[in-house]
C-alpha cells in the first residue's frame, strides 16, 4: 500500500473543526480483501487527485483538480459552478494549455467537491490514464474530504452505478497515512492545498475528539501572497493567477527559523 500526501507550508490557526470520521479499522476485513488484490487507490485532494496501484511506491496519475468549462450550443457562455445544464469541460494535465483559454473552475474546495459533474469526468480521466477498466479492480478511495457522510454515499453512488466497480473502500486517511508507514499508533499531521489536519492514532484506530481540521492551506498562503504584492484579493478560481502565485511561492518564501524576526527578502 502506498501513501499520498501533498504537502504545502501552512502557518497555525485560531480557528478549528473537529472531526468525526469512520475508521478503517471498523471494517477491517473489507480492507485486507482489498489488499489482497489488484486494488486501485485514488486519493482526492483541493489541488490534485492521484492515482495508481495498491503496493507502490507513489502514484501514477497526477491530476490537477481543476476543469476548463466548453462552449456548446446549449450553453455558449459556460461559468464555473453547478449549472442546470451539463457543461461539456477539459480535464488532465495534458489539456492545460487549452484550460488556460477558458473559464476554470477548482471543483475541490476546502475538503467539499462543488461540482459533482466535473468530479466525474476527472475521475473518467484518471481511469483512462492508467489503462484500467475500473469494473474489473477493486476501489480504495481516500481523502480527507470523505468525512462528510453524503460525499462518502454519492462516491459510493456514482463508483458503482456509473463506474461499476466490483468492491469499494472509503478509507480514513489519518489511519492509512500511519499503516503505510508500518505503524499502528503516532500523529499525523497532512497539510494540504485547502485544509490541515492533525489526528492521533492509537492501535490503528483515530481518536475523533482529539482530531483538528484548521481551514488553512497553502492557497491561503498563495492568497495572502497576492494580496501582499497586487493589494487585492486574488480569484481563486482564476487557474493562471493561482498558478503564478503557486510558482513564485515555492521559489522564494520559506519557514523563518525566527518567526518573531521580520526578514526583508532583497531582489
Amino acid at each position: 500500500m502506498f501513501l499520498f500526501v501533498t504537502l504545502h507550508s501552512s502557518r497555525s490557526h485560531s480557528f478549528y473543526l473537529p472531526l468525526k470520521t469512520p475508521s478503517s479499522s471498523l471494517i477491517g476485513s473489507t480492507f485486507i480483501l482489498l489488499m489482497e488484490q489488484s486494488c486501485l487507490v485514488v486519493d482526492i485532494g483541493s489541488a490534485y487527485c492521484k492515482a495508481g496501484w495498491a503496493g507502490g511506491n507513489y502514484p501514477l496519475v497526477r491530476v490537477p483538480s481543476v476543469v476548463g468549462h466548453l462552449p456548446s450550443p446549449q450553453n455558449p457562455n459556460p461559468r464555473p459552478g453547478p449549472s442546470l445544464i451539463r457543461t461539456r469541460v477539459l480535464v488532465g494535465s495534458n489539456k492545460l494549455p487549452i484550460i488556460k483559454e477558458l473559464p476554470t473552475e477548482f471543483i475541490i474546495n476546502r475538503g467539499t467537491i462543488t461540482n459533482w459533474d466535473a468530479m466525474e469526468f476527472v475521475w473518467r480521466h484518471i481511469f483512462t490514464e492508467l489503462n484500467n477498466t475500473p469494473k474489473d479492480h477493486p476501489l480504495l478511495v481516500t481523502g480527507l474530504l470523505l468525512n462528510d457522510e453524503h460525499c462518502r454515499q454519492k462516491i459510493t453512488e456514482v463508483m458503482m452505478e456509473t463506474f461499476n466497480v466490483p468492491s469499494l473502500h472509503i478509507g480514513n486517511q489519518a489511519e492509512l497515512a500511519l499503516f503505510g508507514s508500518g505503524l499502528l499508533t503516532g500523529m499525523v499531521l497532512d497539510c494540504g492545498a485547502g485544509l490541515t489536519h492533525i489526528a492521533p492514532i492509537f492501535g490503528g484506530q483515530m481518536i475523533s475528539n482529539g482530531t483538528l481540521v484548521y481551514n488553512l492551506g497553502g492557497i491561503d498562503i498563495s492568497s495572502l501572497l497576492y494580496k501582499s504584492l497586487i493589494n487585492r484579493d486574488a480569484d481563486l478560481n482564476h487557474f493562471i493567477m493561482r498558478e503564478a502565485m503557486e510558482d513564485l511561492k515555492e521559489k522564494i518564501c520559506y519557514v523563518s527559523k525566527n518567526p518573531d524576526q521580520r526578514n526583508l527578502l532583497v531582489m
